[in-house]
């Protein structure tokens, strides 16, 4: 894959569990629902997209270490790109280091 015309690095095992746990940690269910889903009143497939609680300053984190992955000098990669810019290319490796359809390669 490549950004701005700049090969993107692999990501490796470890690399990819920890950005897996640290973008996962930015969804969670509001505390009312949660109750009700563990105390069986409400299944899992029954819960409502309203209720799902996202944490952007998690998911700006996982962002940052996506770029810091991809990248070993990304201030150079992204020297006069418009920030937006750089969270929109951040999301595109974002998803494509965490694509559920990849197998964890074990490197």
């Amino acid at each position: 894959m490549e950004i701005l015309g700049r090969e993107v690095r692999p990501i490796k095992w470890k690399q990819r569990r920890k950005l897996h746990h640290l973008h996962s940690k930015a969804y969670s269910l509001d505390p009312g629902t949660f109750n009700k889903v563990a105390g069986g009143e409400l299944k899992k497939e029954d819960v409502p997209m309203s209720a799902l609680v996202v944490d952007r300053d998690v998911i700006d984190e996982a962002i940052n270490m996506a770029i810091d992955i991809a990248f070993e000098n990304p201030e150079e990669v992204f020297k006069g790109v418009k920030l937006i810019d750089v969270d929109n290319y951040g999301r595109e490796l974002l998803n494509y280091y965490l694509d559920p359809e990849k197998k964890d390669q074990g490197d």
